[in-house]
């Protein structure tokens, strides 16, 4: 340690004991005492030389760091008891082989303790003593965790940059999240997803605090025993995905999606642990009594990116919001419709046949592939899959592929209407549907890039199929739903209107492509005569795709 640190702690202690040091000046101390054990020694003499030459126990309580306290304050008290006890006399012991002293000669009086060098004694203990509590007690920071991804994430702390790729440390103070979202990847490929409003805190490499706020924790195998601490419970994991809700009013919600989880709260002074399962929900209020609730499927943040704006909360993905060259979360257009000559385009177009026999790629969605006019052994997907079992329709279409259409967008003898299936509406206003118009559609879905995008598995297809009851006229149509060219599903000949059927389609990871498609069933000896082209309004009614965590990471 050279001359200029020396005086640098010198000055700093004084202003420390004199009570007119600021918070930067008592960091800068902080750093020079904890970072060089040479400054932590010179430290201690400077205190032990000022008490010894001042009154201590004011300066001491207003300069001591509060985990030590209780330890100078006893060390202070012995001090303060020497400088007021009666002095203790100290009788001369006789030497051996000499004469014990007469009556006459004066008795010799004891000397007191002096009471000044004790006192800096004590003092100088408790000064050293507070050093040693900040060097060794103190919590030392330690990288245990990444912020990997944030959307429209703001912080009420003005030195913390919520910045992909930033390491995060324990022993810091309290993130208070005020808008958007971050997602946290502990070492131990923990992921943890928090959104705003909220205020957390790392504690360990296995461990964060949730004052308030909502968070959802996706816990690998190797990271199996992570909690979360509420103001009042402690959830640790046993395997899980799970979410947390923790309200200013010190009550904590708990809702397990996947696996299994524990919640440990204190009932009376009695401490309980409650075993919670995936498909299941606690609320436990601020006296700890816990009772069960609904499991909120749809209430925690569970992916983002934010290269997509991408949030999900583990709602279905819809493809009639992908046909409205929407992400699937409801952000299409029902201004959008795909054209099988130019494909997306906002031109309206009624009454109108065209003849269309190529497979056109549609470069505009990131979840479409293509589209197509099922005829005959037709290519369905850019990589060149075909299908061979379409009925011979000529490729004619008179209609765009359209999706969630506006309520009256459809005139019929003069009057516009609405889709509706038992009563229930299904327009932008009502719930989602495709709308193949008029038969002879085809649209192919990648499932890939679906993936590769959400960062999520797709467990299904699930839909339903039906005609539209607009009129008395004749239908005859078919439904067919095909991954990678094989046919999973089909509904051939139907002609009852108003009624919806329920398709379910389970899908691997290895699938690439999901077709949709719909053809009228023709006589193909006498293709006009029997063509009922105009009369098949097709529907496949609220189109998702349910969605899973992948279990392999982000």
């Amino acid at each position: 340690m050279d001359k200029t640190t020396e005086l640098l702690i010198h000055e700093l202690v004084n202003k420390s004991l004199e009570g007119t040091i600021v918070e930067s000046e008592m960091h800068q101390l902080n750093q020079l005492v904890a970072g060089d054990p040479q400054a932590a020694a010179y430290y201690v003499s400077c205190v032990r030389l000022h008490f010894a030459f001042s009154k201590t126990g004011p300066l001491l309580r207003e300069h001591s760091r509060p985990c030590a306290l209780d330890g100078v304050h006893v060390l202070q008290a012995f001090a303060e008891y020497e400088m007021t006890a009666p002095g203790v006399e100290i009788p001369k012991i006789p030497i051996e082989g000499h004469p014990a002293p007469t009556a006459g000669i004066e008795q010799a009086r004891a000397a007191k303790i002096s009471k000044t060098p004790l006192m800096t004694v004590l003092i100088s203990c408790a000064a050293l003593l507070m050093v040693l509590i900040y060097i060794y007690i103190k919590p030392v920071p330690m990288e245990v965790a990444t912020l990997t991804d944030a959307v429209d994430a703001q912080c009420l702390n003005t030195n913390i940059m919520l910045l992909p790729g930033a390491r995060l440390q324990t022993a810091q103070p309290p993130v208070m999240l005020t808008g958007g979202i971050v997602k946290l990847l502990y070492d131990n490929d923990v992921e943890v997803l928090i959104e705003a409003p909220a205020e957390y805190q790392i504690e360990s490499s296995g461990a964060i605090r949730l004052n308030y706020g909502r968070l959802f924790a996706r816990v690998s195998e190797a990271g199996k025993g992570f909690s979360v601490f509420t103001r009042n419970t402690k959830i640790v994991d046993l395997g899980t995905e799970f979410g947390v809700y923790a309200d200013p009013l010190n009550k904590t919600e708990l809702h397990v999606f996947k696996g299994k989880t524990t919640a440990t709260v204190t009932v009376n002074n009695t401490v309980q642990t409650i075993g919670v399962i995936g498909g299941q929900a606690r609320e436990i209020n601020a006296d700890g009594q816990a009772r069960e609730i609904h499991l909120k499927k749809e209430g925690f943040v569970r992916a983002i990116d934010s290269k997509t704006d991408l949030v999900w909360r583990g709602q279905k993905l819809d493809l009639a919001d992908v046909v409205r060259k929407g992400n699937g979360l409801g952000t299409g257009s029902s201004d959008k419709r795909l054209n099988y000559e130019k494909g997306y385009t906002t031109e309206i177009r009624w009454g109108h046949t065209s003849l269309f026999e190529t497979y056109l790629p549609i470069e505009d969605s990131p979840f479409i592939d293509g589209i197509f006019i099922p005829n005959g052994r037709t290519i369905i997907s850019s990589r060149g899959d075909v299908f061979e079992g379409f009925p011979f329709t000529n490729g004619v279409y008179c209609a765009d592929l359209i999706a969630n259409p506006k309520p009256g967008a459809f005139v019929i003898d003069g009057q516009p209407r609405t889709i509706q299936f038992g009563g229930q509406e299904y327009s932008e206003l009502g719930k989602s549907c495709i709308v193949m118009q008029n038969s002879n559609h085809g649209v192919t879905f990648d499932l890939d890039a679906i993936r590769k995008c959400y960062h999520l598995k797709i467990d299904r297809f699930e839909s339903q199929v039906g005609l539209v009851d607009f009129d008395e006229k004749r239908c005859n149509a078919n439904f067919y739903v095909l991954v990678d060219g094989q046919l999973r599903y089909s509904l051939l000949g139907y002609t009852q209107k108003g009624i919806l059927n329920r398709v379910l389609v389970n899908l691997k990871d290895t699938d690439r492509f999901l077709t949709l498609a719909t053809s009228e069933n023709v006589d193909q000896i006498d293709y006009m005569a029997n063509s009922t082209l105009h009369e098949n309004w097709c529907v496949f009614a609220e189109p998702v795709l349910v969605m899973e965590s992948d279990d392999s990471g982000f």
